[in-house]
């Protein structure tokens, strides 16, 4: 893998703040594991867009899931309040929202972390004629605790809705815990619910570089992302032993891996084009597959999980990863500390030769939160790094020409560090970035906004 880092950047790319929207006046405000509910980092699908319509999920500061609705480019939105109350306050129960085509229902998937999953869905063909079709609470169905009958166990995290290329909607959630869990994936075919299962495994012995040694640990995802009929996930191992770190205040998580499926996530194969794993079966995707490490790093960094992922139009995948690098310290002992003062993002890809490169982003982190990374109809890539500053580099300029397109600091949005983004809105060809964030607040309610950015590169 190759590694690049300058300073030097060309200023050729640039974004135009098209509208700045209230989702909510009053959303619920809490700061738990660093991160706010409404706008987690991970949430692949908390804002999404489909039939010309955007649909955005959040909580209510009377901490009522709510689901909001407008045709793109309007400057409101319509909401609804949805039947389920957010249980508690931890930032990992997120509410996010996907939509099955078949039959144009919206499923939206709520308030778990390590617990039972909620569920509720709308009558069919309410994301069909968006535009003929009222939006009211009544048009969404009451609170379950499974999918339609069909259970997914009661330790469940991290749900996301992702549209599998044949059509149907899939959801991809961790069973277990962290650094003891399991990917697994579900599936919607228009007419019923099936659980694939499992597709990494919590098993195997990791030997740290200080010869400590891990044997369980989850998978945490930067993405489930399709192109065509593929689908790219990446990912970083967290360790359930600790002494894999060199200090207690750091992140047990260690190392960037890769791997495809060309048959919507039935079976996955390495980088490389090998087969290393079958969804369901007895042979997952492990710390000891062969050949899945694209960016080899040890736990002593604050290496954050869940960070971003996107696909180019060449079918070659894009990651955004953020640590503490080396020049700083070679022993994280507070990652919240670290990461503030230190941390920065990079941009990790596989070129067209099929080699791995990582560029540094050349603008600190200033916060323990995660980036997003999306990329343009051009395969420009666009990461919008903590408190909505927008960061550019463009694929004429090899990915070197990085320049920061906007800055949500100084231009006071005042905007808590992490965001979402539509990446759906992205990946049908519109040069549009939609980014949810909620500002900060020192009460337990502040304002959720959706800021539109046209991509000028």
């Amino acid at each position: 893998m190759a590694f690049v880092w300058s300073l030097e950047v060309v200023r050729s790319a640039s974004v135009t703040v098209q509208s700045n929207t209230v989702l909510d006046s009053s959303g619920i405000y809490f700061v738990s594991y660093d991160g706010l509910v409404n706008v987690n980092s991970f949430e692949i699908s908390g804002i999404i867009t489909y039939n010309g319509y955007q649909y955005a999920t959040w909580y209510n500061s009377n901490r009522y899931a709510m689901i909001g609705r407008r045709k793109l480019g309007a400057t409101s939105w319509s909401t609804a309040q949805l039947s389920h109350q957010l249980s508690t306050n931890d930032s990992h129960n997120v509410v996010v929202v996907g939509i099955s085509p078949q039959d144009g229902k919206i499923h939206v998937a709520l308030d778990c972390h390590s617990t039972t999953m909620y569920y509720i869905v709308s009558v069919a063909g309410l994301a069909t004629n968006p535009g003929s079709t009222s939006w009211t609470a009544s048009q969404f169905g009451s609170t379950q605790t499974t999918l339609n009958g069909v259970s997914l166990g009661s330790q469940v995290t991290y749900p996301q809705f992702v549209l599998a290329a044949n059509g149907n909607l899939q959801l991809s959630y961790r069973i277990g815990v962290s650094g003891n869990g399991q990917a697994s994936i579900a599936e919607y075919n228009g007419s019923s619910w099936s659980v694939l299962g499992v597709w990494s495994s919590k098993s195997g012995t990791y030997t740290s570089t200080n010869g400590a040694t891990s044997t369980a640990r989850n998978l945490y995802i930067h993405g489930y992302t399709y192109k065509g009929s593929r689908l790219h996930s990446s990912g970083t191992w967290r360790e359930t032993n600790s002494a894999v770190m060199c200090n207690g205040g750091g992140l047990t998580n260690h190392d960037t891996v890769y791997v495809y499926s060309d048959d919507s996530g039935r079976t996955w194969k390495n980088s490389g084009g090998s087969s290393v794993a079958t969804t369901g079966s007895s042979t997952l995707v492990s710390v000891s597959s062969s050949n899945i490490i694209v960016d080899s790093l040890n736990a002593d960094h604050g290496l954050m999980n869940q960070e971003s992922q996107a696909v180019d139009s060449s079918g070659l995948p894009h990651i955004a990863i953020s640590y503490v690098p080396g020049r700083f310290t070679q022993c994280v002992t507070s990652y919240q500390s670290a990461r503030t003062s230190y941390g920065r993002a990079f941009h990790l890809y596989k070129n067209s030769s099929s080699v791995w490169t990582k560029y540094e982003i050349p603008y600190a982190l200033n916060s323990v939160g995660r980036s997003q990374l999306v990329l343009d109809s051009r395969d420009n890539v666009w990461v919008v790094l903590p408190f909505v500053r927008v960061a550019v580099a463009t694929k004429a300029g090899g990915y070197t020409d990085w320049t920061m397109a906007y800055d949500g600091t100084s231009t006071g949005l005042g905007a808590f560090g992490e965001v979402i983004v539509d990446k759906t809105r992205i990946q049908a060809g519109e040069n549009v970035l939609s980014v949810m964030y909620q500002k900060s607040s020192s009460g337990s309610s502040s304002e959720v906004h959706v800021i539109d950015f046209t991509l000028n590169a």
